[in-house]
């Protein structure tokens, strides 16, 4: 039971495999007795040695990437979307809700529970529905606005919520969020695509063509809205200063406000936080 170095055992985390040897809290967890972390991975022929016991790890994570469908047309908002609706109250962390002016529906495509908060604190009394739900409830409950959350998957694979989105834009305010922020342009006829490697992580810059404004951002997306698809009176408003590629846009003749980064992102960074006083303006017109 003599540990053995880190250097040796971070060779028994092959992540790219799936699996992980025990929950690591501390660095002295990090110093794990060779018989124990065998024991936690599958059995290994008794002549493969620690190197090549690694070779045919990564041989058999190698293996199942190759068996891996890919994301195009994989419709997983609606796998991940709440089955019932529910009502959220909480605000940002350490402030309290002010009265609530506006009442928001709130799509749920895998949205993140700082979306809702910041919401709330914007004054808003939000419900969340399924992604699945057609326009036609949403006008039932006679919303001030109807907000797109992020999610994982192609957005063009979510047809629902294209068709509910379709129907919705020209009668309410729309905001959307990354994932949402694709289904709206989507809705609108726009087309989206796959990029080679996505954005990943709090340090995206971006411009708002409008102002000239640079934001770093938080961001999460393998998908981006082709700009030069979107219709007569739809306007690009942000891009990414890496790429190139759409950050946002808006469609102020039809009231829809929608962007490809995480304006909540928590802990941060922040600098697009305005968006959601933005989101409140249009329904306060």
């Amino acid at each position: 039971d003599t540990p053995v170095a880190f250097t040796n055992t971070a060779y028994y985390f092959p992540v790219i495999y799936g699996y992980t040897a025990h929950k690591v809290e501390k660095l002295g967890d990090l110093l794990t007795p060779l018989e124990h972390a065998k024991s936690l991975l599958p059995p290994v022929p008794s002549d493969r040695l620690w190197v090549p016991y690694l070779g045919w790890a990564l041989d058999a994570g190698v293996a199942a990437l190759a068996r891996f469908p890919g994301l195009n047309g994989a419709d997983l908002a609606t796998r991940v979307s709440t089955r019932e609706p529910y009502v959220w109250r909480e605000p940002l962390f350490e402030t309290e809700a002010p009265a609530a002016r506006f009442r928001v529906v709130a799509y749920d495509f895998g949205i993140k529970h700082n979306i809702l908060r910041h919401l709330v604190s914007a004054g808003c009394a939000v419900e969340v529905v399924p992604a699945g739900t057609p326009f036609e409830a949403v006008l039932e409950r006679k919303p001030d606005g109807v907000f797109l959350s992020n999610g994982p998957g192609d957005p063009a694979a979510v047809d629902s919520a294209i068709r509910a989105v379709s129907g919705l834009v020209g009668r309410l305010p729309v905001f959307g969020i990354c994932l949402g922020h694709q289904i709206a342009a989507l809705a609108l006829g726009g087309s989206t695509f796959k990029l080679r490697f996505g954005h990943r992580g709090g340090n995206q810059p971006v411009i708002d063509l409008r102002t000239g404004r640079v934001a770093i951002t938080a961001q999460n997306h393998g998908f981006a809205v082709d700009g030069a698809s979107l219709p007569p009176g739809a306007e690009v408003t942000h891009k990414n200063l890496n790429d190139g590629t759409v950050e946002g846009f808006s469609h102020p003749g039809r009231r829809l406000l929608s962007v490809q980064y995480h304006p909540e992102a928590s802990p941060g960074p922040h600098d697009a936080a305005g968006h959601f006083q933005e989101f409140v303006a249009m329904m306060d017109t």
